[in-house]
């Protein structure tokens, strides 16, 4: 069996910040793969039946300035497969809970549907989608419901991730 060593492998110009580890084990890591988690911290107020493009108040984790809050946007910096997951909930039942996953303001058919339907009675759900994206393609995430009236968005429930996978 051979011996594997701690390696640290950078290209480009990224300053000499390792783009690929690999460990004494074997295991290739990438700490610098375009990566962002969001929340929100109060309470958001989603209208009756309209699409409503969720407003994250919280940045967890935003490696590389990959999420741009001014525009709720996860922004490709580099062309490959991202993993987009939402979790959103709701502080009551709602009707017809609808979460969607956008592609350049658009839903991207040749993919997969962008919306999903998690039908009544619900208060939340979760869902995830492997998405190809070309540089500066964008994703956004969505929410819509049809209750008979405005509902909130619970804090600290709803939250959502997005990570170049390769």
């Amino acid at each position: 069996m051979s011996t594997i060593k701690t390696t640290n492998i950078t290209h480009g110009s990224n300053s000499g910040t390792a783009n690929i580890v690999l460990d004494s084990s074997g295991y290739a890591t990438t700490p610098n793969a375009p990566y962002a988690r969001v929340g929100i911290d109060s309470q958001i107020v989603v209208a009756n039946t309209t699409e409503y493009l969720i407003a994250w108040t919280t940045e967890i984790v935003n490696r590389n300035s990959f999420f741009n809050a001014s525009n709720e946007r996860f922004t490709a910096p580099v062309a490959g497969e991202y993993l987009a997951c939402l979790d959103v909930q709701f502080t009551e039942q709602v009707n017809q809970l609808h979460t969607g996953i956008f592609v350049n303001g658009t839903n991207p058919h040749a993919q997969f549907s962008a919306w999903s339907n998690h039908g009544d009675d619900t208060r939340g759900h979760s869902r995830s989608a492997i998405i190809d994206l070309d540089v500066n393609d964008y994703i956004t995430l969505h929410i819509y419901h049809n209750t008979g009236s405005s509902k909130n968005l619970e804090a600290g429930r709803t939250k959502a991730s997005v990570r170049f996978l390769g």
